[in-house]
């Protein structure tokens, strides 16, 4: 990995008050934390889109759920056999 990557995405990642215990953790406060720094004309949504293990879905939601409290914003979960795809929005900026 580019070394400058590397260190933004720790500063990123050591910003969340949230411990990450899995790669989409990392993944899921990576883009919440992208979207919440991004200026509302750049950005007003992103999704993370990820494999999921069969017995993870419960864990997925909770942490979608705490992620999203901490960082002010509304989210989507779609879990589907394999895979999740969470949509992570500014509160009040829903696409019409």
């Amino acid at each position: 990995m580019n070394p400058s990557l590397d260190k933004q995405l720790d500063d990123i990642l050591s910003k969340s008050r949230i411990e990450c215990e899995s790669s989409w953790d990392s993944a899921l406060v990576v883009a919440a934390r992208t979207l919440t720094n991004a200026r509302d004309q750049e950005m007003k949504s992103t999704t993370v889109v990820s494999g999921l293990g069969r017995h993870d879905a419960d864990e997925l939601h909770s942490r979608v759920q705490a992620i999203a409290d901490e960082f002010g914003l509304s989210a989507i979960v779609n879990v589907t056999i394999g895979s999740f795809a969470v949509r992570f929005e500014r509160e009040g900026s829903r696409f019409g």
